[in-house]
């Protein structure tokens, strides 16, 4: 259980010419917590590196920005203005993926909305290279990539790393068929490493992966081991007894560009209510694990959600049932379960953590994390299959973001909002560390560690492993009160394999970037 009203630690003021400052409050200190080692591994990385939008009040995102952040003590090692820039062009930009370019820098690709003229709202998709330096290697240092361009709208792209220093790219092509009915088809582009548009003959409409009938949302991708992806997405069928649910379908692109299941891949999840909200992890055979929630629609849990589980072969083919309407069961409680995440357990399986609503009782309408384990078959191997409580209190803790400790378990990254009774508004970051077995390593499992609680509104976490069986977490401060309330910075903190802060003394996380305009919605990536 955590128990968050004793864990408030900092009053945080905010300044627009410099960094955050943090007051510190005393606090109880635990008792250190001995979890297992990783194993040894390869070298945990040196530095972690954030892309992140930089907005104007009011809500308009304008620039993308990044910054390099030092392991050992969480210092900048970009100081251009505070940050490098990533773009600053006219468009306004925003919801970056990140890559890392496998040379020190990594790869962004990012929406980029035109903000007059006769385009007015249109997007495009544009992509840029930061290398190890923070400087930008494509488009003379100057321009980003014009990587989709085209007379409809393209958003929401999605990065895989390739094995070559670049990245597959795959985004969504909003407008009209022939009749005039709304259409959203699935597109792809593979990027050098020097910038170059490889599939398509480098058409800025993209390779087409999925242009059938139907809507294509929700895409989510993995490498296939093989130099290739295998790309996950929702597809709402317009017309037939599915019309207006949401169907998970899959499709396998080789290196080239070649689509490997038919012309617009492959069913893997079909039900009666609509499945959404996918997340994807290799299974290490050149196949998928792919988590979903299903709608319930019939019978007494009607209206509920429920999370399941799919594999896919190499092949395409589903090797669990052959069936894409049979998966197997990952939690179907009377809550309601989403906002899944998944990692690799190591052993070919995963651990799955997830947000979950009471639906009844006392406790109606509150949140709680919850974990599992399952194996190559789909099976639960923790608590007999029934749900682990990962973060359950009077609080809600909700959206799980999930690495690998290195050493067969999880460390769970999640947001904590008080009830409207006390604290209404606030926000705070919260991680528990799961072991192979499901214990909960942290404090003996009383209580999540306290990654950041401060007067500030934390919120939005992107996290990566440390390397060293802790994790490395960006995210929003936001200042609640005094002369810049409402304005948002960027922070960061260091959690190692005992669940202890690292960075600011061990109390106050590292200002990342602060200034006049709004830091947020970060994208950690190990460079």
């Amino acid at each position: 259980m955590t128990l968050p009203l004793a864990l408030l630690l900092l009053a945080c003021s905010s300044d627009s010419d410099g960094p955050p400052s943090f007051v510190i409050q005393p606090e109880p200190v635990p008792a250190p917590v001995q979890a297992p080692a990783p194993p040894p591994t390869a070298a945990p990385p040196t530095a972690m590196a954030v892309v992140f939008e930089q907005g104007v009040t009011g809500g308009v995102a304008s620039d993308l920005g990044a910054q390099r952040i030092a392991m050992g003590d969480g210092a900048s090692t970009w100081s251009i203005d505070h940050v490098a820039v990533v773009s600053d062009s006219a468009y306004h930009e925003r919801a970056p993926a990140v890559v890392s370019d496998g040379a020190g820098g990594f790869i962004t690709v990012f929406e980029a909305q035109v903000p007059e003229g006769e385009l007015k709202g249109d997007l495009d998709v544009l992509a840029q290279r930061l290398d190890a330096d923070g400087l930008r290697a494509w488009g003379e240092g100057t321009q980003s990539v014009v990587l989709a361009a085209t007379e409809v709208v393209e958003r929401a792209p999605t990065l895989v790393r390739d094995s070559a220093g670049g990245a597959f790219v795959l985004f969504e092509r909003h407008g009209h068929d022939e009749q005039g009915n709304l259409d959203s088809d699935l597109a792809g582009q593979h990027l050098g490493h020097d910038g170059k548009l490889l599939w398509a003959e480098g058409s800025q409409a993209g390779l087409p992966i999925a242009t059938g009938p139907g809507l294509v949302s929700g895409v989510v991708a993995v490498a296939d081991g093989v130099g290739g992806l295998i790309v996950v997405f929702e597809l709402e069928p317009v017309a037939g007894p599915n019309a207006g649910s949401h169907e998970l379908w899959a499709h396998r692109i080789a290196p080239f560009g070649a689509p490997q299941w038919g012309n617009d891949g492959l069913p893997i999840a079909v039900a009666k209510g609509s499945v959404s909200d996918a997340a994807v992890l290799s299974d290490g055979e050149g196949g998928a694990l792919v988590v979903f929630r299903e709608e319930v629609v019939e019978g007494q849990g009607a209206g509920d959600f429920d999370l399941m589980v799919q594999r896919v072969a190499p092949d395409g083919t589903l090797p669990w049932s052959g069936d894409p309407q049979a998966y197997k069961v990952v939690s179907a409680t009377t809550l309601v379960e989403h906002a899944p995440a998944i990692v690799s357990d190591g052993a070919g399986g995963a651990i799955v953590a997830y947000q979950a609503q009471w639906s009844e009782g006392p406790r109606a309408g509150q949140l709680d994390l919850f974990a599992q384990r399952i194996d190559a078959s789909g099976a639960g191997l923790w608590n007999d299959g029934a749900p682990v409580p990962l973060a359950s209190s009077d609080w809600a803790e909700h959206d799980p973001v999930l690495v690998t400790d290195g050493a067969g378990g999880a460390i769970a990254v999640f947001s904590q909002a008080p009830p409207s009774s006390h604290l209404s508004g606030d926000q705070d970051i919260y991680a528990q560390r799961l072991g192979p077995d499901g214990s909960l390593l942290w404090h003996d499992g009383v209580k999540s560690a306290v990654l950041s609680a401060t007067t500030h509104l934390e919120r939005n976490p992107s996290a990566a492993s440390d390397g060293a069986g802790g994790v490395v977490v960006f995210f929003e401060a936001v200042a609640s009160k005094g002369q810049f309330a409402g304005d948002s910075e960027l922070v960061a903190q260091r959690m190692d394999a005992a669940g202890e802060r690292r960075w600011g003394e061990g109390t106050a996380p590292k200002p990342v970037a602060w200034g006049q305009v709004l830091e947020r919605n970060p994208v950690v990536v190990t460079p």
